[in-house]
């Protein structure tokens, strides 16, 4: 990692820090009983229950092992040939982030190039 994503990963840290913390109650709740009874189901499974995970294919070990570094040089490639600044990247991959952290409706986003020429026209 080089010292241009470090602004980048405190950023997207502290955005999906701050999207926990306006979680409700419910959603919360229900996530703990979820991760329950996931652990409820590990250590069942541990102790011999009748009913275990089948065992991964070891055939699919290398398939997925490849599969991973290409799309890891996929994602490199792309990466590093960006047309735009590294400012003006960030910039675009944070209106991103913040966009598909959002909560607003569908038809906001149905109507958001709208939205934006009608912001740069009162800015300007």
């Amino acid at each position: 990692m080089n010292r241009a994503d470090k602004p980048l990963e405190k950023l997207t840290h502290q955005l999906l820090d701050e999207s926990l913390d306006e979680l409700d109650d419910s959603v919360l709740s229900r996530l703990r009983y979820a991760r329950l009874e996931a652990l409820k189901v590990a250590d069942s499974q541990s102790s011999g229950a009748a009913f275990a995970i089948p065992r991964f294919p070891s055939w699919l070990a290398p398939v997925s092992t490849g599969t991973a570094f290409a799309s890891i040089a996929l994602m490199v490639t792309l990466f590093s040939f960006q047309p735009h600044s590294p400012e003006e990247s960030s910039t675009i991959l944070l209106e991103d982030i913040k966009l598909m952290s959002a909560n607003e409706e569908l038809e906001f986003y149905q109507n958001l190039e709208f939205y934006l020429w009608l912001e740069d026209e009162t800015t300007s």
